[in-house]
């Protein structure tokens, strides 16, 4: 299919439960009779590079978890991404219970298990509807349909009403969305099966439609503590309808219109419990776009006053709010809401099972739905790299590895995944071009795909890649190391620095005979790194002690606490601005006095700082020292390298594994050594990076930006530089995003130079950050929430 030509599908799928089944919402027992039927309707939408999915059912709500599980089995079913697909319910209190609300209404299995087998199989009807089509989007004002319904001082109302058609290419008629912030409750507690007044929309077409920001809004008409009627639900539809019509009517759609989505997570608490204090995960909010239509997806019921502020933030020239999609974590009311312990703030989530939020939960989300509105314009320009990661996540926990998703700035126009790489630059899936700071987070010292490494190890291919005995070209390695690292006198090989630094702690323990370490820093993935990660053990807690940077009273105290019983201390080479002065001479004596081994990890520092690392640098003397990334310009090899009287009684100690010493690595490593060498690459990497620090401060200084760079020329990064305090959480990702934008790979990780790098790639890193940094700022401005 051809990028940008729009393909839509819509289905439809009977939900009608039997009589007698429970309704939800209230204490409303048994259905007695069905007076409409309920229908689940769905949307799919295509255009050569991104596909959606929007399921709208006439239901009261749905669970998170049945929701996560049926958008997951779509997602697999129909090649689209998990986040790509919505579904939301209408909130009709003439359905039958699919979230536990307890004596207010529990799920049925039986109807469970029915709806999920008829949400998956609606969705494959929708995508195999698809067919070539145009959309567009409107909006206007439907007053005089709601009221407030609460007590509030203030209270607010959102009458905006939102259409976006849906036509087929030859102009018939397809489908329209509508969404509508008036709770569908005319027909409230009468005991009878239906969509309430979302019934009767009729604007000639199938109406899919979705609730809007009403969590404090009721039908004008309706009478709580009364019987609602049928006429009252037709009436409300009736003026609804009318308006939605000409809405319709006065769309032109298109049939290049974008297609986009987005996630950002907005962290919500829980007020404390009797038992103490709670916290809240995580609350995905979702934004998707069409056309000039941006929707913001909300998992429960925000007030009025919030769909009016993000009607207004979006960064598309029509946003509106969809309530109740993808699960159902109650009420997002306004903070005046908890000073008069409403319904919405206090009863509602006991029914669900949970503590209250705390006040400010509205402007949590509304803050995290607007930063998701802002991102959908910049969504465009890198659709394949989206598919591509929506088929990841579908087959890779989270996607891939934890450092290398690229969400966070991927939804702000930034890359998702590198097709191919050279020199000091990569190009993303579709095909543009990035300035690479990050250089696979450190091991490309030459720039990628470097020529002298590429033909070495090519040679070494044709001669052989793995033996049943050792190289003499390890022996080779090992002797060029003794040569240019002051702590080397002897090497075991590895693969990888996370399985370096464990060798390193193996040494460690053999030599002494102690288990106690004390950590300092980033050393890797394995357990003993992460002791307080799912799946490590409870033991690896109390083998691992934590001492700060540059602290030598802190360490001489874990000393003084467990006195003989510390095998090693093991501490990053360089963090933040460096070493202070006598720190490390410090830390070898405090080593000395104790009978401790002191490792450096200088896996990140190896060939950045010196040839032989941090340590040949800043005059560190250490017993046993992990080199790895750098060295091998982006294969994997990695040594651990000490003292003889460490390392030389090692052979009794087991660290061998079948890739070790991988002779790949091996004669990439050796040319690399060679290569920096002869061009001085040292020298000439900070010298880069000190103009690099300076460009950006003065940028930072002339516009105003609140970052400045912190660390060493080699390494250098930025920091928040007196942020006010609403800007604090956003100031670095917004700059960083920007700059990706602008084709400057770089985020709040350390940065790296190479020798691919030039000087007139230094300059057009520091001319672009001025601009990037006042669209930042205009962005992070306009962003902010105002309900």
């Amino acid at each position: 299919m051809k990028k940008n030509t729009l393909h839509a599908g819509y289905a439809q799928a009977d939900i009608t439960p039997s009589e007698g089944i429970q309704l939800a919402g209230g204490p409303f027992g048994a259905a007695e009779r069905i007076l409409h039927p309920l229908s689940a309707r769905a949307l799919a939408l295509e255009n050569g590079c991104e596909r959606l999915l929007i399921i709208s059912c006439d239901l009261l709500a749905l669970d998170g978890n049945f929701a996560s599980t049926v958008r997951r089995m779509i997602a697999r079913q129909q090649d689209i991404a998990f986040d790509a697909i919505m579904l939301a319910a209408t909130h009709t209190h003439g359905a039958p219970a699919t979230v536990n609300l307890g004596e207010w209404g529990k799920p049925a299995p039986r109807y469970m298990q029915g709806l999920q087998a008829t949400l998956t199989g609606l969705a494959a009807e929708a995508f195999v509807a698809l067919r070539p089509a145009c959309a567009g989007a409107a909006a206007g004002a439907c007053p005089g349909v709601g009221v407030n319904r609460t007590k509030s001082l203030t209270p607010a109302m959102d009458e905006r009403l939102a259409v976006i058609r849906i036509d087929e290419a030859d102009g018939k008629p397809l489908a329209a969305l509508v969404n509508f912030g008036c709770h569908p409750v005319n027909l409230h507690s009468t005991g009878v099966v239906t969509p309430d007044w979302p019934h009767y929309l009729d604007l000639g077409v199938p109406v899919l439609f979705t609730l809007g920001a009403c969590g404090d809004v009721n039908p004008a008409n309706f009478r709580r503590g009364q019987p609602g009627t049928d006429e009252q639900a037709r009436e409300t539809a009736a003026k609804v309808s009318a308006a939605a019509r000409r809405l319709y009517e006065s769309i032109d759609p298109s049939a290049d219109a974008e297609l986009g989505f987005c996630i950002v997570d907005a962290n919500l608490s829980l007020q404390p419990s009797e038992q103490g204090a709670e916290k809240a995960a995580a609350v995905a909010v979702q934004a998707i776009r069409i056309g000039n239509a941006g929707m913001v997806c909300l998992p429960g019921e925000p007030y009025a006053i919030y769909g009016k502020a993000l009607a207004a933030a979006g960064g598309l020239p029509l946003t509106f709010t969809v309530a109740l999609a993808n699960g159902c974590i109650g009420y997002f009311p306004a903070p005046d809401a908890y000073e008069r312990k409403s319904y919405e703030a206090v009863e509602v989530p006991c029914r669900l099972g949970r503590q209250p939020f705390t006040s400010d939960c509205g402007r949590i989300i509304c803050a995290a739905a607007t930063q998701a509105l802002r991102m959908l314009p910049h969504l465009t320009a890198n659709g394949e790299n989206r598919h591509q990661w929506g088929r990841a996540c579908n087959v890779i926990p989270g996607g891939g590895q934890a450092h290398k998703r690229p969400v966070k700035y991927m939804y702000q126009g930034g890359p998702g995944l590198a097709a191919r790489a050279s020199g000091a630059r990569f190009w993303d899936a579709d095909g543009r071009e990035y300035l690479d700071y990050l250089l696979a987070y450190g091991p490309i010292v030459l720039g990628h795909c470097d020529p002298d490494v590429n033909r070495a190890v090519r040679e070494q291919m044709e001669r052989g890649t793995l033996f049943s005995v050792e190289s003499p070209l390890l022996t080779e390695l090992a002797e060029k190391l003794a040569e240019i690292i002051p702590c080397c006198e002897m090497m075991v090989p590895f693969i990888g620095g996370s399985a370096t630094t464990t060798g390193a702690l193996r040494c460690a323990r053999a030599h002494t005979g102690r288990e106690l370490i004390i950590r300092c820093g980033y050393h890797g993935w394995h357990d003993w790194c992460f002791a307080e990660e799912r799946g490590v053990p409870l033991c690896e807690r109390e083998l691992i002690l934590r001492a700060p940077y540059n602290d030598l009273a802190a360490l001489q105290l874990l000393f003084e606490q467990h006195p003989g019983k510390i095998a090693g201390v093991i501490i990053e080479a360089v963090q933040m601005d460096g070493p202070a002065p006598e720190y490390f001479k410090g830390v070898r004596r405090i080593c000395d006095q104790n009978g401790a081994v002191f490792i450096l990890d200088e896996v990140k520092t190896g060939f950045r700082f010196a040839l032989g690392g941090a340590q040949e640098r800043f005059d560190i003397d250490c017993d046993l020292a992990t080199f790895g990334k750098a060295m091998c310009n982006g294969y994997p090899g990695s040594v651990l390298v000490g003292k003889r009287a460490v390392l030389e009684a090692r052979s009794d100690t087991f660290m061998a594994a079948t890739f070790h010493g991988d002779l790949l690595s091996v004669a990439a490593a050796l040319t690399v050594i060679r290569i920096m060498q002869e061009r001085n690459g040292v020298e000439y990497m900070c010298g880069l990076g000190t103009r690099l620090m300076k460009g950006l401060d003065e940028a930072f200084k002339a516009t105003g930006y609140p970052l400045k760079t912190f660390g060493l020329p080699q390494m250098p990064c930025v920091t928040r530089d007196n942020a006010p305090p609403e800007l604090r959480g956003r100031c670095i990702s917004e700059w960083c995003a920007a700059m990706q934008r602008r084709g400057i790979f770089i985020n709040g990780h350390v940065w790296f130079l190479s020798l691919a790098h030039t000087e007139a790639d230094i300059d057009m890193t520091i001319e672009r950050a001025a601009d990037a940094a006042r669209e930042a700022m205009a962005e992070m401005e306009a962003a902010r929430p105002r309900p």
